[in-house]
Order: C-alpha cells, then structure tokens, then sequence
C-alpha cells in the first residue's frame, strides 16, 4: 500500500487529493468500497474529519485505476499535511499515519509548494481470505 499526495509538489488554493494504491503481490487490489477506508487530514493543528475514499477505476467504463483510491481536497495553508488512514482491507485492519512533507515552502510570487524529491509511503501487508 503507497499512501501520499496524488499531485506533487501540491500548491496552496489548488486541488490535490490524497492518493492510496492497494495491491495485493502485483495485482490491484479492488475490492474496497468507500465505507471500508477513510483517511483524514490534518495540518497546523487543525484536522478534517475522516473522509471516504473513493476508487478511481469504473469498471462499466475501464477508465481510471485499478486498486487506486482518492479523497480529493484543496490545500488552504502551507504547511506539514497528515494523512491518517483508517478502516479494512477484507477483514485486515488499517491504521496508517503519514506526514506528506516537512513543510510547505512559500515561493516568490505567493504560491506553496512542497519540493518535488519528498515521496512518502507507508507499507502494510494483509492476507487475502483465498475462501
């Protein structure tokens, strides 16, 4: 499981989401629904609720991504966002804190940013009920 921002570097006032890819061995794992996982932000002191995620990948379409799953939002202030993860895979529990960055930088012009080099994931590992 990777856990992070889904567009990096993320800049203050425009969309970005939270971007989580499941896979189980090489396969995308897609069998999650939007009740099973939540993730909430958190920055500055100040924390959203736990939101759902939801699966990129429509399968009456084929568009988007198998396994990847997004919680959309719009950064509002510079600084080290936390994504904590919580819920199931099947019947395995998730509980995952990651911190996207040590800071956001502030540019010239007044944009943030967040320097292109920090990735962060974190790693879990479940067993699939092969009943």
């Amino acid at each position: 499981m990777a856990l992070g921002w889904l567009h990096e570097p993320a800049f203050v006032g425009f969309d970005n989401a939270v971007q989580v890819l499941v896979k189980q061995g090489e396969a995308p794992f897609t069998d999650i629904t939007d009740k099973d996982l939540t993730v909430a932000v958190s920055v500055g002191g100040k924390r959203m609720d736990p939101q759902p995620l939801a699966p990129t990948a429509d399968p009456d379409t084929g568009l988007g991504t198998p396994g990847e799953y997004e919680f959309h939002f719009i950064p509002t202030v510079p600084g080290a966002y936390t994504f904590h993860l919580k819920g199931k895979i099947k019947d395995t529990p998730v509980d995952e804190t990651v911190t996207a960055g040590d800071k956001t930088r502030p540019l010239p012009d007044g944009r943030a940013c967040r320097p292109r080099s920090l990735r962060y994931s974190c790693r879990s590992t479940w067993s699939r009920d092969s009943s």
